[in-house]
């Protein structure tokens, strides 16, 4: 995925396990941003410009794509309420 960069290799899977990925893919399903992503230009002599951005699948816009960031996020916060609790019974005092 990668906003500013592309991440590869185990960064990728990592990146699993953070609330910003999923957040910025369910945003850039709601936005479609692979509809902004320029055509390629090409120059008077035939060549054609490296893109800058390239569509993903990250940000396609199907409700089923929504739906998986949404879930992966209610599920994240399911687990850090879930720990925030169990903390926090952990300091309970019972006299």
């Amino acid at each position: 995925m990668g906003s500013l960069f592309k991440i590869e290799k185990i960064g990728q899977y990592l990146s699993w396990l953070t609330v910003s990925r999923w957040s910025v893919g369910a945003y850039g399903s709601l936005v479609n941003v692979n509809a902004m992503v320029p055509k390629p230009i090409e120059l008077p002599d035939r060549t054609i410009l490296p893109q800058l951005f390239e569509k993903s699948a990250v940000y396609e816009p199907t409700l089923q794509n929504l739906a998986l960031n949404w879930g992966i996020l209610g599920l994240h916060a399911a687990v850090y309420l879930t720990v925030t609790l169990l903390l926090q019974k952990r300091k309970d005092v019972f006299k």
